[in-house]
């Protein structure tokens, strides 16, 4: 059996049911829907220079890219001296402020959801009006902006009104908060840890915007700056939609060791799954996800040609490490038969039949044997 036949048996026995799992990120929201998406830690998303923020880069896909006012070290905020669950936070020190580059939602904001991984670190000595974030507006009615001191949690939207609650955090205490504002559905609403705490209703007025988005202040207001680390931060365009609200949380929640503070009865307090990439497949040469014929002429290519020096998937040597075998063998060839997948399709990988699998065995031996004698 050549092998034109063998891959002719692969490509017309496999039937596509499911693609392979990279763990849920909200790189797979839209970026009309994603407006802007702040990774603390990503560290290549940063440029500092001795831990002070000069840039920090935006994964949403927009390029709204937060950065320090020109000429202004001061407002640089800290990177590399905190961590939220043994990851990188940035550190906003009650002085700090960064504002993006560009504006993703335009010239106004009409529906919005903001999203935050935080700890309080406000001292009590600390006076400023914590702001988190401001979405544009000049101040007075078109301020879209929310901020913490002390017991206070404000969400502003602007004409929209205000809604304050209690926020219940105690000093060093880290939370994921949701502020949402919805000029659509003419609604307020405070989010902690995936519950809802506080809602109101408010009118139609849809905010302006002025300059970039706000990380960490308030500039119209000097003493509005943040005392607080934020690992993450993420801003939605839209009304809110519950599937993205909670897969957002669930990702966040168990990215930074909050699952156990989502409620009872959320989809993912209990499952994490979703959220955890599939491990390396064996047989998987090239590292697409998925074991195929490309994988396989990595294999034969490779067919014991240089007994005791091949090393590495890459080269289609998977037991290396599980046989402490250096050859490219009968056992590899095993171990890729065993994972096959078959090509990656649109909108799916291939799961073969039993019966497939009885002709991958064969059809694999008799290339094998083909290689040797060649």
């Amino acid at each position: 059996m050549n092998t034109r036949n063998v891959i002719a048996i692969l490509t017309a026995t496999f039937v596509f049911t499911a693609t392979a799992h990279a763990g849920w990120t909200p790189a797979e929201i839209p970026s009309t829907t994603n407006m802007l998406w702040l990774d603390a830690s990503d560290a290549s998303t940063f440029s500092d220079t001795g831990g002070l923020v000069e840039q920090w880069n935006d994964k949403s896909g927009n390029d709204a890219h937060a950065v320090k006012g020109a000429g202004d070290d001061s407002r640089r905020p800290t990177t590399g001296a905190h961590t939220i669950n043994g990851l990188n936070a940035v550190w906003f020190n009650g002085l700090n402020g960064l504002t993006t580059v560009s504006h993703p939602f335009g010239t106004s904001v009409e529906d919005a959801f903001v999203y935050m991984v935080t700890r309080r670190l406000d001292p009590e000595s600390y006076t400023g009006w914590g702001a988190f974030y401001s979405l544009g507006g000049d101040g007075g009615t078109s301020k879209w902006e929310a901020a913490m001191r002390l017991s206070a949690l404000e969400n502003h939207n602007g004409g929209g009104g205000v809604l304050t609650t209690n926020h219940g955090l105690a000093i060093d205490e880290v939370w994921m908060a949701g502020l949402y504002g919805s000029a659509s559905e003419l609604t307020l609403e405070t989010w902690k840890n995936g519950s809802l705490v506080a809602s109101k209703a408010r009118g139609t007025y849809v905010n302006p915007t002025t300059g970039g988005i706000d990380v960490g202040w308030w500039p119209l207001v000097s003493s509005w700056q943040t005392y607080t680390d934020i690992g993450e931060f993420i801003v939605l365009n839209g009304v809110r939609d519950a599937d993205t609200q909670q897969k957002t949380e669930g990702y966040l929640a168990w990215k930074w060791g909050l699952q156990e503070s989502l409620p009872e009865d959320h989809p993912y307090r209990y499952d994490g799954s979703l959220f955890v990439p599939d491990p390396e497949l064996p047989g998987d040469a090239n590292g697409n996800g998925f074991v195929d014929d490309t994988d396989l002429a990595i294999l034969l290519g490779n067919w014991e040609s240089d007994p005791g020096i091949i090393s590495g998937w890459s080269l289609g040597n998977f037991t290396e490490v599980s046989l402490g075998d250096t050859d490219v063998n009968d056992s590899d060839l095993a171990v890729l038969l065993g994972n096959w997948t078959g090509p990656p399709p649109p909108g799916g990988a291939a799961v073969p039949e039993p019966a497939t699998l009885a002709l991958l065995g064969l059809g694999g031996l008799g290339l094998r044997r083909r290689h040797r004698k060649a």
